[in-house]
């Protein structure tokens, strides 16, 4: 289901009262309208077992933590398999003194990577253990959607009581967060009633699908340009000019070879990978000479299928956790996709951004506000790229630049 399609519904539902304005869970219920739910007694008894675990590690953390008076609390997302935990998304928050002078909440997937991060971590806390444990009498109920939607805001509303509790008994009087969309309103839950001053910072685009948005707000708000400082105040007019700070902290401006004119496409985690691979199939018929670079999840498991596929076509998977350093490393010139950040990141470093056209994956504000290449048919590639190599590309490009940028 599209957002567009899924967002149609969600305003539908809103309006026969089976979701209320007051929910914490907007953003959650809106991403898992299509989701499907294993009613599993053994799939459920795994989940609790995990928060269980979890909780078991924040118990042990919190011992380790109970004789620092620590008063700033900083929820980040820490990498996956790798040496250094800290994302690049955070890395300028997340000096090595300010990670010993605050409680890092942190959210992860693994719990053998989370008991790492219990001892290479300083002050670690992890929110998996502030979660609800679920009854499979909850879990059975779900096939009605007005039970899955009280389902998500009743689980947000305790993690948000459990954070309440922790947060007084630590006396925490800062919140620091990346503006992780699933949890921000529930952060802001949390804090606001215990007076906490919160501040935020930005790790993507903004939309009219983040609904995390429209909700409560930061006390500051840091963002990349003057461009998405407009985008945040017309999501949420409570977000004004002294709550909302620019500071690009994340993107370096790149020098790049004259030569560059190698292809980047992107995997999204929306766009369905039977669509990814008709895309490369595609692709290699149009540039049978021709490197083309893909980029994919580092988060998400591909079957072993794709993976193998893309070997036995010969494409270039990127191992660099940035996408400057990839395009650097590689000579791109085009860089690919429906809707990722990296479209609009892309302009900053010179690369062409072109955004395909199909099935409502893309993102319509982009073209609106054109601040990318249309691309409707990856068949017209070659046309459009020597439209591009013009003069008047050149220009268009360098406009789009300075106004998302400058």
């Amino acid at each position: 289901m599209s957002n567009y399609s899924k967002l149609k519904k969600y305003q539908n539902l809103l309006k026969k009262g089976y979701i209320k304005t007051k929910f914490i869970s907007h953003h959650n219920i809106f991403e898992n309208f299509d989701k499907v739910i294993r009613v599993s007694r053994i799939t459920n008894f795994k989940h609790n077992l995990d928060i269980i675990l979890y909780k078991l590690l924040n118990y042990i953390c919190s011992l380790k933590i109970r004789n620092n008076y620590l008063s700033t609390i900083h929820y980040w997302i820490p990498l996956y398999n790798s040496k250094d935990v800290i994302d690049h998304r955070s890395k300028y928050f997340l000096s090595s003194k300010s990670i010993k002078n605050q409680i890092n909440l942190v959210r992860t997937n693994s719990l053998i990577s989370s008991l790492h991060l219990v001892f290479s971590l300083p002050n670690v806390i992890f929110l998996n253990g502030f979660q609800k444990i679920n009854s499979f009498h909850e879990i059975k109920r779900l096939n009605n959607l007005k039970n899955k939607w009280l389902f998500y805001e009743k689980n947000e509303r305790i993690l948000s009581k459990n954070l309440q509790k922790f947060l007084l008994k630590k006396n925490v009087k800062k919140l620091i967060c990346i503006d992780d969309y699933r949890v921000i309103q529930t952060l802001l839950d949390a804090s606001n009633v215990l007076k906490i001053k919160t501040v935020a910072y930005q790790h993507g685009r903004f939309n009219e699908f983040q609904l995390c948005f429209k909700g409560k707000t930061f006390d500051k708000f840091i963002v990349w340009s003057k461009f998405f400082k407009k985008k945040i105040i017309k999501i949420n007019r409570n977000y004004n000019e002294k709550k909302v700070k620019v500071l690009n902290f994340r993107f370096k401006k790149l020098s790049l070879k004259k030569d560059s004119d190698n292809v980047l496409y992107l995997c999204e985690q929306k766009v369905p990978i039977k669509q990814t691979i008709k895309d490369i199939r595609l692709l290699c018929k149009i540039l049978p000479n021709k490197n083309i670079f893909i980029r994919i999840r580092g988060r998400l498991n591909y079957p072993k299928s794709f993976l193998n596929f893309l070997n036995l076509k010969k494409i270039i998977i990127l191992k660099e956790n940035t996408l400057s350093e990839a395009v650097y490393n590689n000579n791109i010139k085009y860089l690919i996709a429906y809707y990722s950040t990296a479209l609009l990141e892309a302009s900053l470093y010179d690369v062409y951004p072109l955004m395909l056209i199909k099935n409502n994956f893309h993102l319509k504000d982009y073209l609106k506000e054109k601040i990318v290449f249309k691309l409707q048919k990856l068949e017209r590639f070659q046309v459009l790229k020597n439209q591009l190599n013009t003069q008047k590309g050149k220009n268009k490009l360098e406009k789009i630049k300075r106004k998302i940028w400058h």
